[in-house]
């Protein structure tokens, strides 16, 4: 079985899991490109609209200045 939502207990990861962060970072990859050469800011939406582990491990693994998940209070005006 596989979900994206990382939610099967008894388990580190999910297929689903594995394969979405994997795909949000090569993504990630290729949007920094361009936003370096253009001098820009991105931001990057991702699935998991109840709780941000993709999010979460997938700025880990990118190097992300900032993220926004559900879990965490703060709003996005701070």
């Amino acid at each position: 079985m596989g979900t994206i939502d990382n939610d099967i207990s008894g388990t580190d990861y999910t297929i689903g899991f594995d394969t979405a962060t994997n795909t949000v970072k090569e993504a990630i990859d290729k949007i920094r490109d361009t936003a370096s050469s253009h001098n820009r800011l991105f931001f990057i939406e991702v699935m998991g609209p109840d709780s941000g582990f993709i999010a979460l491990n997938t700025r880990i693994g990118a190097g992300a200045e900032e993220k926004l998940i559900p879990e965490d209070k703060r709003r996005i005006d701070r």
